[in-house]
């Protein structure tokens, strides 16, 4: 059997973890530290583009470059181009997710839970978001629940772990905005930056293990 996993996934499963220590312990100049974890997350996806060639497989490696891109114009201070480019890749993980059609039934399992805690966070959150960050921030929860509601609806094999990546992701973009909106200032990142870069990771390997196996 082909190996899933090789010896350049474990280098840059290394790297990744290297730069996550990094941003954890404010070790080194904090850009780099981020260039490096995304970087990883970004190689390991590009690694299995060429091993896989599937449409998850593309699908996830430019969804990862449109999040790495907004982990950098984040640490920039450009949140709304941020925000957009996350935005965005959402929406590619998503079509990655159902490439194989979606499963009605688990998709409506999953929209109703999904629906239920974003009406939560949305009326703890909202009232802290400035008119000017409304449209933006609703639209954002918007295709961060799609995310995990095309997660749970997903036929591809092993589809549970994208479902996990995608509520990683949902978390930990609720601790962003808890930073950003309720508790500005506040020090997120011993919740944010683990539960990111994992689900980041298993979206980079998912194409490894989401896929039908060969004759």
């Amino acid at each position: 059997m082909e190996k899933r996993v090789t010896v350049v996934d474990g280098v840059l499963v290394a790297a990744l973890l290297a730069g996550v220590v990094m941003l954890l312990g404010r070790i080194g100049p904090g850009l780099g530290a981020v260039v490096l974890a995304s970087g990883a997350f970004v190689g390991l996806a590009l690694h299995g583009v060429w091993r896989e060639r599937s449409p998850l497989a593309v699908a996830l490696c430019l969804g990862l470059l449109l999040c790495w891109l907004g982990d950098v114009l984040g640490y920039k201070g450009y949140f709304e181009l941020s925000a957009g480019a996350f935005l965005v890749g959402h929406l590619v993980f998503s079509c990655g997710f159902l490439a194989r059609g979606g499963d009605r039934r688990r998709l409506l399992l999953g929209t109703w839970p999904v629906a239920l805690a974003t009406g939560l966070v949305a009326a703890w959150l909202m009232p802290h978001v400035g008119p000017e960050l409304r449209f933006l921030v609703v639209a954002y929860m918007v295709i961060i629940s799609l995310l995990v509601i095309a997660a749970c609806g997903s036929r591809l094999p092993n589809a549970w772990l994208l479902i996990l990546a995608a509520v990683l992701f949902y978390v930990s973009d609720i601790a962003v905005a808890r930073g950003k909106f309720v508790v500005p200032g506040s020090d997120q990142r011993f919740f944010c930056y683990p539960l990111y870069y994992g689900a980041c990771l298993l979206l980079a390997l998912a194409p490894r293990w989401c896929r039908e196996e060969k004759p």
